[in-house]
């Protein structure tokens, strides 16, 4: 008989597919762990915010993809509890990030025999995010993603979305601030991002982490496609060794564009240009592998 781990709410849209056909195996494991389990109607995102709110649970628990996790950003860090993570999502870069395994049995064990880290938080324009804000490149490869096969291809559909955006490249002027440093370049993408990964496993940067305290910037020149070609090893790394991607990092970042640009955080359509962005380190408990020495997986 397994040990009582205390209360859990546990909040997983069952209105959708992922969350359908993981709902029974998820509140199984769950129950099977230990915990009593309160499970709301969460139709609607709002509906999800209000029950974190009501709940006295010691445990959160958010099934769902990035999207998911970051439209209750707000009521979790006001209720300040423990914070677990099923990821349901196509992509699911928060659970990268923090060293989650996609397989829901391996991520239920993360939840009752992990660790609690605490992990930064990213502000745009006064909204949180978790993995990235991007401008650029990225809405419009977020658009042709919401619209094209996503069900079919999964995490297969950003490779995608970005080869078919980049036909119609479009390029911008930006005047950008990150800490102390200032810098004018004419780009194509501009990714600003929290954690570690974001747009299905891209790396912000080799050395980035959910908890370092400091946002992590990179730019993609105006270029012309051989050169975005060669680009292409440092960008799916992370790495500083190439002239055409631009890389900044701070507690703040500010971004200014000619004209006011749309912009997407986690996933989803924020605000527009211009940016005033800044991390909340240790802003919330997540539940993370015990064996995990930092919040990376390398």
């Amino acid at each position: 008989m397994s040990t009582s781990r205390g209360s859990c709410l546990l909040l997983i849209n069952r209105a959708s597919r992922s969350g359908r056909d993981s709902f029974d195996e998820a509140t199984a494991r769950l129950r099977r762990a230990g915990f009593t389990l309160d499970i709301p109607d969460i139709p609607d995102p709002q509906a999800s915010r209000d029950a974190i709110a009501r709940s006295d649970a010691g445990l959160i628990v958010v099934g769902g993809g990035d999207g998911t996790i970051s439209s209750v950003a707000g009521a979790l860090i006001e209720a300040q509890r423990k914070v677990g993570l099923l990821p349901l999502g196509t992509a699911n870069d928060l659970a990268r990030s923090l060293g989650i395994p996609a397989r829901l049995e391996q991520a239920v064990d993360v939840i009752s025999a992990g660790v609690s880290r605490p992990i930064d938080i990213g502000v745009v324009n006064g909204k949180y995010f978790f993995n990235a804000v991007t401008l650029g490149l990225g809405p419009e490869v977020r658009r042709f993603h919401e619209s094209s096969e996503k069900q079919r291809w999964g995490v297969l559909n950003y490779p995608r979305a970005i080869l078919q955006t980049m036909r119609d490249r479009t390029y911008f002027h930006a005047d950008i601030t990150a800490g102390d440093e200032h810098r004018k370049a004419r780009l194509l993408h501009v990714g600003i991002v929290n954690g570690r990964y974001h747009g299905g496993g891209l790396p912000a940067h080799r050395d980035a982490t959910i908890d370092d305290g400091i946002l992590h910037l990179y730019a993609v020149r105006a270029a012309t496609p051989l050169r975005y070609v060669k680009l292409l090893p440092s960008l799916l790394t992370g790495s500083s060794n190439n002239e055409d991607i631009l890389r900044m990092a701070g507690e703040t970042i500010r971004i200014v564009t000619r004209e006011p640009m749309p912009v997407t955080g986690d996933g989803e359509e924020v605000c527009h240009t211009p940016l005033e962005l800044s991390c909340r380190p240790g802003a919330l408990t997540m539940m993370v592998p015990g064996d995990l020495a930092e919040l990376s997986t390398d």
